[in-house]
């Protein structure tokens, strides 16, 4: 996937470094087989989403303050 502008990569660069976290996170119950790899999967996609969410109220707080 090319980045049409920076901006673009870097927060596509930030994506994968949050899926990175929660994929690390998630490693220990993978290895230990109580989760399956598609729960790991599913959870990092789950942290970005949400991850996403706390970006963008971050991002507007200031214009939902005035």
């Amino acid at each position: 996937m090319l980045a049409a502008n920076a901006n673009d990569a870097r927060i596509t660069d930030q994506r994968f470094a949050y899926a990175r976290v929660a994929l690390l996170i998630c490693s220990p119950k993978y290895l230990s087989g109580g989760m399956t790899l598609g729960e790991v999967i599913q959870t990092a996609a789950a942290f970005v989403i949400v991850q996403g969410a706390f970006r963008w109220f971050t991002d507007s707080y200031g214009r939902l303050a005035e």
